[in-house]
């Protein structure tokens, strides 16, 4: 069970994802899951829908990053993917093939709150590296779709499919 600020934060979020994503979700049908899922919300495409939500920043991201700055002239790297990765994993170790039996559809919104921003070039790599990790998460996973939320700016980074 989430705890009183989870899920007021995955509230939060969820709502400003709604906004951002157009995904024809009736707002008024968004509430409290009983974890899982997270959160339930009507959609006008799919019906009853479920929604987990999996915040895929922590604190080794941080310090990965900053790793990486002080190690990129020395040659040195750092999979700063590895903890995002990670945390969705685990999250989806949570769930059988019934999990989200009771719902038309189950969906996955990975988000992040205070990630920096990096250089164009850097940030379209690790959204394609992102795409293909998530890609091959869905065949195995109750999820027909996982997004990637930046809830720092409200937008959308990927959607899979």
């Amino acid at each position: 069970m989430a705890t009183r600020d989870t899920a007021a934060e995955e509230m939060a979020v969820f709502r400003s994802f709604v906004q951002a994503s157009r995904a024809n979700i009736d707002e008024t049908s968004i509430r409290a899951g009983d974890d899982p899922p997270d959160l339930m919300c009507r959609s006008s495409e799919y019906g009853d829908t479920a929604f987990e939500l999996v915040r895929v920043e922590d604190k080794s991201i941080y310090e990965g990053v900053a790793k990486a700055l002080n190690d990129r002239d020395a040659g040195g790297s750092y999979d700063e993917l590895k903890p995002i990765r990670k945390n969705v994993e685990k999250k989806l170790s949570r769930y059988g093939d019934d999990t989200f039996a009771a719902f038309a559809r189950a969906e996955l919104l990975a988000y992040r709150l205070f990630l920096p921003d990096w250089p164009e070039d850097f940030s379209k790599r690790r959204t394609d590296e992102l795409q293909t990790f998530f890609s091959d998460l869905l065949p195995e996973s109750p999820f027909k779709r996982v997004w990637l939320f930046n809830w720092n700016d409200g937008t959308v980074l990927l959607s899979v499919p």
